[in-house]
């Protein structure tokens, strides 16, 4: 991974990350949105606001939900709209992405102690494209323990750069959320992607203003009690998240997600 990379994909972010904060003129910026709804399929029935309310098109993309849009489900949910691109146990400190292509779970934590917590556990692996719901919500109860966060490049997260770049988890800028629950720990790895230049929170500033190009990490001396389902993190365009859950919630439970669409609040494992 070069510094010429790293600046011109962060480059190209921050371009798009302004000109998506513009608001006038309003009819143009109207027009473009439902430009965008209907090449990507927005489905605006379960959208909360109307669209003459946005004032960017940031404001759209990391538009609300109706109340009554998601149900909550029991036992351990997905914390995204997006697709579930693969799921599977954590053998020798690897994750399995897709067909012939392993990632090291060492060198996505940057921690030894993380990765042999996680060994025979679980992970989850989410897309969200464009068209989907971007924010990130608790998918358990937890305590907020630290978030790591790593600087790099913004390579697009789809299929295809997937297939020709195997370490883009691990070269992209990202996120990790790690928490302590009644089951042992678990962590939410939020992975920046071309023109997702902000990784956002809403109790704290936007992560990747914050920290910049150094990679940072913020313990939590109190820590933070999320109750599942609460909000904890947003994107900016398409992006993916990567679940990861120790061997106590695997022995406890039964893995009840499938690959293909999911919705927020659906189970991925179930508890009788």
């Amino acid at each position: 991974m070069g510094i010429l990379s790293v600046f011109i994909t962060n480059y190209i972010s921050l371009t798009f990350g302004f000109l998506a904060s513009i608001s006038r003129p309003k009819f143009l910026l109207i027009r473009f949105i439902r430009f965008f709804i209907r090449i990507y399929g927005v489905n605006l029935s379960e959208v909360k606001d109307p669209i003459s309310s946005f004032n960017s098109f940031s404001e759209f993309f990391l538009r609300d939900l109706k109340s009554n849009a998601r149900v909550v489900e029991d036992g351990f949910v997905s914390p995204v709209d997006g697709t579930l691109r693969n799921f599977g146990v954590i053998k020798e400190g690897e994750i399995h992405q897709i067909k012939d292509m392993s990632l090291s779970l060492s060198e996505l934590l940057h921690s030894e102690s993380r990765t042999q917590f996680y060994e025979n556990g679980l992970f989850f692996n989410l897309y969200l494209s464009p068209k989907d719901y971007h924010h990130v919500h608790m998918p358990f109860n937890g305590e907020l323990e630290s978030i790591n966060y790593f600087s790099g490049v913004l390579w697009p997260v789809n299929d295809l750069f997937l297939k020709a770049r195997p370490k883009l988890f691990i070269e992209n800028k990202r996120a990790v959320f790690n928490f302590n629950s009644e089951f042992g720990k678990f962590s939410i790895v939020m992975i920046g992607a071309l023109n997702v230049g902000e990784i956002l929170t809403p109790w704290d500033l936007a992560i990747s203003k914050q920290f910049g190009y150094k990679d940072y990490t913020k313990e939590f001396s109190e820590k933070m009690f999320f109750k599942k389902g609460m909000k904890i993190g947003s994107f900016n365009l398409g992006s993916s998240v990567m679940l990861l859950v120790g061997e106590e919630f695997v022995k406890k439970g039964r893995v009840v997600g499938e690959i293909g669409s999911v919705l927020y609040g659906r189970e991925l494992i179930c508890y009788l």
